[in-house]
């Protein structure tokens, strides 16, 4: 069995992690596309990202139809 002794990019490494209720809270985005970004994600409550991250996939939300 090989293990992976990879380590995260740096960008990554080093971009801090905030709660997704505290991103939320401070960005512009319209509450239904976070709504919308939380379900399709499958954010659990106080799940930590990037702000990139969050941003990624409010922008994938605003993008998706729903059926």
């Amino acid at each position: 069995m090989e293990i992976s002794t990879s380590t995260p990019t740096p960008s990554t490494a080093s971009e801090p992690r905030t709660p997704v209720e505290q991103l939320a809270a401070a960005s512009a985005h319209p509450a239904y596309l976070i709504a919308a970004a939380t379900a399709a994600q499958r954010w659990l409550p106080g799940q930590e990202l990037t702000t990139a991250q969050f941003n990624t996939a409010v922008q994938e939300a605003a993008g998706s139809v729903i059926k």
